[in-house]
């Protein structure tokens, strides 16, 4: 393992100097939970990426993937959104900033001997989410006795299991793909569906309160799905865990885990 403080140039020189690595994921991004939308450290991420990039070709990288977000994408019609139809436009600074950070990666791609894809997240869970994150806040909420309070769940949501996420990105980095590359699954999944779910496998079905809390009225579509042709036949990546065998291993590793939840950061990419 090598340390290395990516929003100092300095210290991306010196790793990317020390390593001299021929392939490059790129996950770091500031991701606590609420506040991701609209820090500042946005730009600086943005800033640092798009460094880390010049700085692997300069020293001869071959293939990056970088990974960005839904976020990218309009979401005022919802619906299915395409790399190729959908308006990139997004409603805020975290999607804006990985917007510009994939579209300068983009445009270094093919220049010289090294190319480059963007990873656009959808919905990610699993094993390991941060406690606050859906539908981790829902497992954390019953394990410990409290009421799980949510919204009316009505929306379609496309959510997709982080060892897929995993596997996904080692096949798009395998490949000569350029360019955005949704990051999903294509399927809809009710999100009211999914918490109850959720709370029955937790064995708290009794604690959930759907619709306690009213719906998020802005940036809140009734679907927001992957269109996946690039990632099924361009990439070649098919293989999806089915959503109930993803939460049985997420609700167990919650209930073997939830004694160290309140120390785990933040994971390091969000939608």
């Amino acid at each position: 393992w090598h340390a290395a403080d990516l929003l100092s140039k300095a210290s991306i020189c010196e790793l990317i100097a020390r390593v001299q690595p021929t392939h490059l994921y790129h996950l770091a991004w500031s991701a606590s939970p609420g506040a991701f939308w609209t820090t500042p450290e946005n730009v600086q991420w943005m800033e640092s990426s798009c460094f880390l990039m010049d700085e692997f070709r300069r020293t001869g990288g071959l293939r990056a993937v970088g990974v960005g977000s839904c976020a990218e994408y309009s979401w005022q019609d919802g619906g299915v959104l395409s790399e190729s139809s959908t308006p990139a436009v997004p409603f805020s600074l975290y999607g804006r900033s990985k917007l510009a950070t994939g579209n300068y990666w983009a445009a270094c791609s093919g220049v010289g001997q090294c190319s480059a894809a963007w990873a656009r997240l959808f919905f990610m869970y699993g094993p390991g989410c941060h406690s606050s994150r859906f539908p981790g806040v829902v497992i954390d909420a019953v394990l410990n006795g409290r009421p799980a309070r949510c919204s009316s769940g009505r929306q379609l949501r496309d959510y997709i299991y982080i060892d897929d996420v995993a596997q996904a990105l080692i096949a798009i980095g395998e490949s000569s793909v350029q360019g955005p590359i949704n990051l999903g699954t294509g399927m809809p999944t009710r999100v009211l569906d999914l918490a109850s779910r959720a709370a029955e496998m937790a064995d708290g079905l009794h604690l959930f309160e759907p619709g306690a809390i009213p719906d998020h009225p802005e940036n809140n579509p009734d679907s927001l799905l992957a269109c996946i042709d690039r990632l099924r036949f361009e990439v070649g990546f098919r293989n999806f865990t089915p959503l109930e065998d993803g939460l049985v291993q997420m609700v167990d590793w919650w209930k073997r885990h939830r004694c160290q939840l309140d120390s785990l950061a933040p994971a390091g990419i969000s939608p």
